[in-house]
């Protein structure tokens, strides 16, 4: 087991011990909507992260691990935080890895592409997107702290390229993005879109590096969730896993 590898069980145990993995069966027996309008029997919050140091230390030493591995000249790249989660972890990757950071605005939950950010702006005034200094030529990584499906990633990319015209720049480029929990597919999902993504843990390890400190019901229905989440659409099928967690001993 290298470095990387021990740092991985070591960051998903915190994970789950400090509580920002929840699952129906231990937490909420009613499950959660995500923002995609999908029905899950787990939710990653990594919001609270700097409030666990040691947890917070060892995802920013994953990361640096990462882009050393990964080639990332120090002289040639900028960290960009995506709000909200990212900015945080983009923040303390650049200080430890010694490049400069930026972060992307929290925008209102309507504004999702970038004909909408157009209209957000035209009625908002002309205030930055992006939080710090662009210049031109500049290497943006995205850094977050949970991918699903890509589309805050792609909302942040909108954000960028507006703030790249409207600061007048040239050989911007936006290829790399780094989470620390990729809940699904999201390699396939990045490159689709031209992007390369890099996660610290895919959730389905997630689970194997848990080990028992999971219960056989959810290491079953949270495998199960990952192999084919479309039926646990079904309002019957979510019933039951209520009702399981609701009369667990």
């Amino acid at each position: 087991m290298d470095e990387l590898d021990g740092l991985r069980r070591e960051i998903a145990i915190g994970i789950y011990k400090s509580g920002m993995l929840l699952t129906w069966y231990r937490d909420k027996p009613s499950g959660w909507i995500l923002m995609s309008g999908a029905w899950s029997p787990f939710y990653i919050n990594l919001r609270p992260i700097t409030s666990f140091p040691q947890l917070y230390e060892k995802i920013i030493d994953a990361f640096c691990i990462m882009l050393e591995k990964n080639g990332i000249d120090r002289e040639k790249y900028k960290a960009v935080g995506i709000a909200m989660g990212g900015i945080s972890i983009a923040n303390g990757v650049a200080l430890k890895y010694k490049i400069p950071s930026l972060y992307t605005r929290k925008l209102p939950d309507e504004v999702k592409s970038e004909e909408n950010i157009n209209n957000y702006i035209a009625s908002h005034g002309q205030h930055a997107l992006v939080e710090g200094i662009i210049n031109n030529g500049d290497n943006l990584i995205l850094f977050d702290d949970v991918v699903t499906s890509m589309d805050s990633k792609m909302l942040a990319i909108n954000q960028i390229n507006y703030e790249i015209k409207k600061r007048g720049l040239n050989n911007v480029n936006v290829k790399e993005v780094y989470v620390v929990v990729d809940r699904g597919k999201g390699e396939e999902k990045a490159k689709e879109k031209g992007l390369s993504l890099h996660s610290i843990i895919k959730f389905d390890t997630f689970v194997d590096l848990l080990g028992d400190k999971l219960s056989k019901n959810e290491r079953d229905v949270i495998r199960d969730y990952l192999s084919n989440s479309e039926k646990f659409q079904d309002k019957n099928r979510q019933k039951e896993l209520e009702e399981l967690a609701k009369n667990k001993l």
